[in-house]
């Protein structure tokens, strides 16, 4: 599991730290202070280039249509989750492969 954020990794790091979740995670790639890869779809090309990942074998889990957009353009298939920012509408318009509204229901999909 990767964190793919268009925020600056630094603080992405730390509020990933400070909310104790980082450790669920490989790594955590975001965006540079000096606006690099704050664009969705150049950040997920540059995480599945350093880690090696194949994108017919990786999938996005995004709250914004950004995240599906990203994902799309990179080759990968995208899950909306409708727990985040998105709406239904704005995650719906970029045609997930997947849809679910809560963590739970992710979890099922996982397990199930």
């Amino acid at each position: 599991l990767y964190i793919a954020t268009s925020k600056p990794t630094v603080f992405a790091s730390e509020i990933a730290r400070h909310f104790d979740f980082a450790r669920y995670f490989k790594a955590i790639y975001g965006s540079e202070l000096d606006g690099t890869r704050t664009h969705k779809v150049e950040l997920i090309a540059h995480l599945l280039e350093q880690e090696g990942l194949d994108a017919t074998d990786t999938l996005m889990i995004g709250d914004r249509k950004h995240d599906l957009i990203g994902a799309h353009s990179n080759g990968l298939q995208a899950v909306a989750v409708g727990y985040g920012f998105g709406s239904l509408e704005e995650l719906a318009g970029e045609r997930p492969a997947y849809h679910v509204q809560t963590l739970a229901q992710l979890h099922q999909a996982f397990i199930g």
